[in-house]
């Protein structure tokens, strides 16, 4: 029999460290974020920094304020674990204006 070097042998070193691993729950969260983009001299659209928001009421509250400002704005959320860089397709919540076609195409 195999043993590791902790003095316990590779079988039950193996089984303890999977029902650890499955024990361990990988934390998920939501990012609520509001993307605001500028129109260029040739009319392309221009993507400002993104503004983190507090929750979805927050995230749409911030793009309403945004809307009359520039020319596009959308809000999203994305749910995942960021340890593991594990993220789910985002979500819009609201848009205003026109968004960039590649933007369309992530979200289709």
């Amino acid at each position: 029999m195999k043993t590791t070097d902790f003095g316990v042998d590779s079988d039950s070193f193996l089984r303890l460290y999977a029902e650890r691993k499955e024990n361990m729950r990988s934390v998920m969260v939501t990012c609520y974020v509001v993307q605001s983009f500028e129109r260029g001299k040739k009319g392309m659209l221009i993507p400002d920094l993104p503004k983190q928001a507090r929750d979805e009421a927050h995230c749409k509250l911030l793009a309403e304020r945004l809307a009359s400002q520039k020319a596009s704005v959308v809000a999203f959320s994305r749910t995942g674990d960021p340890d593991a860089g594990d993220w789910d397709d985002a979500v819009v919540i609201t848009q205003f204006g026109e968004l960039p076609a590649e933007l369309l195409d992530l979200t289709a």
